[in-house]
């Protein structure tokens, strides 16, 4: 059984948000590292994307971030929604353990969509792993070893492969501080 977190970049926050990018990674909790990542640009205008919700205050939030998170939406090709969700159903094991930040967002969003297009969700709900519990259940000595340990990076927000980078980084410095000092 691997770990896989998962991001998605929207053009809402309701359950049929329009998704955008879907960014993700396996790792493995005990070491520090990538293993390898995913990254797919979804066409907002395909047939499919065009049947879910685009919200104003959303697209607010988009105009004003700055241009390079908007530019990485066309690093790599942009395909319909049916075809990214094929190929992270390739990415992602049955087995595997699925990390969000949280759950109810990027997971919830993208279950949806496989539903929408006729597709099986390719991982079990039990596999389901939320970023925001295992940071809430860090004592605050953690969080802050855990939050010194990434000061140095640099992440551009809102490309959700930088993001799933980043938040599994938290996901196992967190394991490591909770092994190393045991509550």
């Amino acid at each position: 059984m691997g770990n896989v977190m998962i991001d998605i970049e929207t053009f809402s926050s309701e359950i049929d948000a329009r998704i955008i990018q879907i960014g993700a990674v396996r790792f493995e909790l005990g070491s520090a590292g990538i293993k390898d990542h995913f990254i797919v640009n979804i066409n907002p205008e395909c047939v499919d994307n065009c049947k879910r919700s685009e919200s104003s205050l959303t697209m607010e939030f988009w105009d004003r971030q700055p241009q390079g998170v908007k530019d990485t939406w066309f690093l790599t090709s942009r395909v319909g929604l049916k075809l990214a969700l094929l190929k992270l159903s390739a990415y992602v094991k049955t087995n595997d353990c699925v990390w969000a930040n949280p759950v109810s967002f990027d997971l919830a969003i993208l279950r949806h969509a496989y539903k929408q297009v006729d597709l099986k969700v390719p991982w079990h709900h039990r596999g389901e792993r939320d970023c925001r519990t295992q940071w809430n259940l860090l004592p605050i000595p953690g969080r802050k070893w855990v939050m010194d340990q990434c000061r140095e990076d640099v992440v551009l927000e809102h490309y959700a492969l930088a993001d799933a980078m980043q938040q599994a980084k938290w996901v196992q410095l967190g394991y490591v501080w909770a092994k190393v000092n045991t509550w």
